[in-house]
């Protein structure tokens, strides 16, 4: 079974009503121009609730657009365990030296063996996410030594740009935009 995503709309006559424009003979060409917006509002939408179903993939929960109805728990349809969240301490004013990089590495290393052989050289592994975590990671005394220094001048050019992701710590860091509104 899977999850069915639809999106419908009707145009009624009175929408039509007067819809030709001055001097324009051809109706049908504007019932299409009509029916072509309307198509594009709604893959638009269909677009928005996709991302939704991916990060929430990636969360683990997968819930619909009301944000609290659960369409699929991850964790007890595959029988796994959820993962603690991680503290990456970017708050603290004073930190360790090397104590990002440290649990950087844990991250890594965690995932690399739950994924078995699922997880190659090759494979890239990305981290959404948002405004605050990003100001402060980019602002963090570690990564902002690693860029001032260019110690990996393809991953970082003279400053960490917000929504270019860079790569620190085996992670490629993404500031995820989410939609125009800045909160969902």
């Amino acid at each position: 079974s899977t999850v069915r995503l639809k999106k419908g709309d009707r145009i009624t006559a009175s929408e039509l009503q007067d819809i030709r424009a001055e001097g324009e003979a051809d109706i049908l060409k504007e019932v299409q121009t009509e029916v072509n917006m309307r198509l594009d509002q709604s893959l638009g939408d269909i677009d928005l609730t996709e991302e939704n179903l991916m990060l929430g993939a990636i969360q683990g929960i997968v819930v619909d657009a009301d944000g609290s109805s659960v369409i699929a728990n991850l964790y007890t349809k595959f029988n796994v365990s959820q993962p603690a969240e991680i503290d990456f301490d970017l708050d603290n004013s004073a930190p360790a030296a090397g104590a990002l990089k440290i649990v950087c590495n844990q991250v890594v290393r965690g995932m690399t063996r739950a994924g078995g052989n699922a997880i190659t050289p090759q494979t890239t592994i990305m981290a959404f996410v948002g405004d605050n975590f990003w100001d402060n990671l980019v602002a963090h005394t570690e990564v902002k030594g690693a860029y001032d220094r260019g110690v990996d001048s393809q991953s970082f050019s003279n400053d960490v740009e917000v929504f270019k992701p860079f790569r620190w710590g085996g992670i490629t860091w993404v500031n995820y935009r989410g939609t125009d509104d800045g909160s969902t």
